[in-house]
């Protein structure tokens, strides 16, 4: 499946979910960057934009990637703490297509938690690697946008 085409079933996947359980989702245009859907609680009228990231089985590979790919694209390489909170501005949702037999699994992380994993993840790959330049150097260089 063309990356395009896996991305906009993700999407369309996480906006049936949400009118099934009585919200509208919106998908937005795919080719822009931002949110992939906007949200509106129809009782309440409040809105919130979500960005959907999708992955499918490749192979042999545990299931349970779904994690790392989560710090993967929402922008683990960002280790300056300011330029991750700008870029995570949304809530997100991450959905893995298993082997074509079995359901789609997702998972819903609001922006806080996400903010909080990448943190995590960026702690573990400062503590955990062999760097050429200090910490004090790869915490002081904004990461790659």
């Amino acid at each position: 499946m063309e990356k395009q085409l896996l991305g906009m079933s993700g999407v369309y996947f996480v906006a049936a979910k949400l009118s099934r359980r009585g919200y509208i989702a919106l998908a937005t245009t795919r080719n822009i960057k931002g949110v992939d859907l906007i949200v509106q609680n129809p009782r309440t009228g409040k809105s919130l934009g979500i960005e959907v990231k999708t992955r499918k089985h490749r192979g042999e590979k545990d299931e349970s990637e779904i994690f790392y790919q989560i710090t993967k694209a929402s922008g683990y390489k960002i280790l300056h703490e300011k330029l991750l909170e700008e870029k995570l501005k949304s809530h997100y949702v991450f959905v893995y297509f298993p082997a074509e037999d079995k359901p789609p699994r997702y998972f819903v992380v609001p922006k806080d938690e996400l903010i909080e994993l990448v943190k995590k993840e960026i702690e573990d790959y400062l503590e955990s690697r062999k760097h050429r330049r200090t910490r004090e150097e790869l915490l002081k260089t904004p990461g790659p946008q």
